[in-house]
């Protein structure tokens, strides 16, 4: 989705310790409120140069309210086995204002421009 797309860019931007992004991890089984056993699926997964992993569960605000799913969430987080990763953060696109997006493509300006231009020196400017 656009959001998982976004929510994305914007940890890559502002993060430097990001050693790789995984999507299409295993699910695994919660037990939902009802009692019912039900499937997750992270939409991506975050590992860091320290070795933490993060699972990442992105969402629409609205929906992410009108359903409870930060609740369903702190379920999924105590069931989640630590083989898949050490913790899961939510991120909604009301955590991405247009503000920080801009700012994200400030920062992939200004990386790509260090990898396609030759080091330049003072004295260059």
């Amino acid at each position: 989705s656009y959001t998982e797309y976004v929510a994305l860019r914007t940890i890559l931007a502002l993060r430097n310790d990001v050693t790789s992004v995984e999507e299409q991890v295993p699910p695994f089984t919660y037990t939902d409120e009802r009692g019912k056993t039900r499937q997750h699926y992270l939409d991506f997964r975050v590992t860091l140069a320290s070795g933490e992993r993060i699972g990442v569960a992105v969402k629409p605000e609205a929906v992410a309210r009108r359903r409870g799913f930060r609740q369903t969430l702190r379920l999924i987080a105590k069931a989640m086995p630590k083989s898949v990763a050490d913790r899961i953060d939510l991120i909604t696109d009301k955590m991405i204002p247009a503000e920080l997006r801009s700012f994200v493509a400030a920062v992939e300006s200004a990386r790509a421009d260090q990898q396609h231009r030759p080091a330049q020196t003072a004295a260059d400017d």
